[in-house]
């Protein structure tokens, strides 16, 4: 079993501590601020014509980058500062003065689409893929809310299959709805393929300022 912290949002499974790659034991962000993200996400496509596929040359994704969305971006700002630096501290040991993002984008998955990614290390010194809805068993997933079929709820969706696989793992980690995974970027990943559905993230790539002597 793992050497779990209640204090700590995050948790590393013993497999996975000497790749010092960690999934979140629940949400790190809420249910509307998930269903924000991709509402915000899908009515600036709607006006832009649609989502970029050409904005990463080698490892193409369906996405569109954090900072198209004011009011997204002022909210991923708060988010970094008040949540993920802090916890990153505590994962990594590197203080929150030393973390800046390089880039922060959504990005969304589709069965009929890009339904995967293939494996890829990342340019950051750290990754994080945080899961904007679940999979259809996700108890935590916001469409699991009472309400109007067709409201914001039915247009966050949710998916089968997915998650983030490690090369060197060998599975997928597939964290709720609001959760997410942070590791090395140097480490060998991709996207698993979904059979069902859509399934949304924001993928951000961290590097790490160092400090002179």
């Amino acid at each position: 079993e793992g050497d779990e912290d209640d204090d700590n949002p995050c948790h590393g499974l013993l497999l996975l501590r000497t790749l010092e790659v960690f999934v979140s034991k629940g949400p790190v962000i809420s249910e509307s601020e998930c269903r924000d993200v991709v509402v915000a996400a899908n009515a600036y496509t709607q006006s832009a014509g649609g989502w970029a596929t050409s904005r990463h040359y080698s490892v193409p994704t369906t996405d569109i980058p954090v900072r198209a969305l004011p009011r997204v971006l002022d909210w991923f700002r708060s988010c970094c500062r008040k949540r993920l630096f802090p916890m990153l501290e505590t994962l990594y040991g590197v203080p929150p003065r030393r973390l800046g993002v390089n880039d922060a984008f959504i990005v969304k998955y589709t069965a009929e689409a890009q339904r995967h990614l293939p494996l890829h290390t990342d340019q950051s010194a750290l990754s994080l893929t945080i899961a904007l809805n679940g999979s259809g068993g996700d108890d935590h997933h916001p469409s699991h809310e009472g309400g109007d079929a067709d409201g914001p709820e039915d247009a966050v969706g949710s998916f089968e299959g997915g998650g983030t696989y490690f090369e060197q793992i060998g599975r997928p980690l597939c964290p709720c709805a609001g959760g997410l995974v942070a590791f090395p970027g140097e480490l060998s990943h991709g996207g698993q393929p979904i059979t069902k559905g859509v399934r949304y993230i924001i993928a951000v790539f961290l590097y790490v300022i160092e400090e002179e002597v």
